[in-house]
């Protein structure tokens, strides 16, 4: 699906468009590894989330290593844990993603 999809790396290349990176899927191929604390100042945490908690609000520095493990404890289970037991069907994502957004 060229058409709203992309595996182009570079940004301006994508052309809005939606970035596929075929490369990052697989086993324990992830671009950072959950519960990472990332090198910024505020010592952010990748973390792991819920498809109720990606909004526009969403931000690097709402986890950090000061709250990550009081926010898992609130939840009680690992977010990430089912998605490492499913085989990701990415012809039919493109598919409902076409569908979402019409033809271009």
């Amino acid at each position: 699906y060229p058409e709203i999809a992309t595996v182009a790396r570079n940004v301006a290349s994508r052309q809005q468009r939606v970035y596929v990176d075929y490369l990052q899927n697989g086993h324990g191929r992830l671009l950072v590894a959950p519960f990472s604390a990332r090198a910024e100042t505020t010592a952010g945490v990748s973390m792991p989330l819920g498809w109720h908690e990606v909004n526009r609000g969403l931000s690097n520095t709402r986890f950090t290593i000061v709250n990550a493990v009081a926010r898992m404890k609130r939840l009680g289970a690992d977010p990430l844990r089912e998605v490492l037991s499913l085989r990701p069907d990415l012809q039919g994502a493109l598919a409902a993603l076409l569908e979402r957004v019409g033809e271009r």
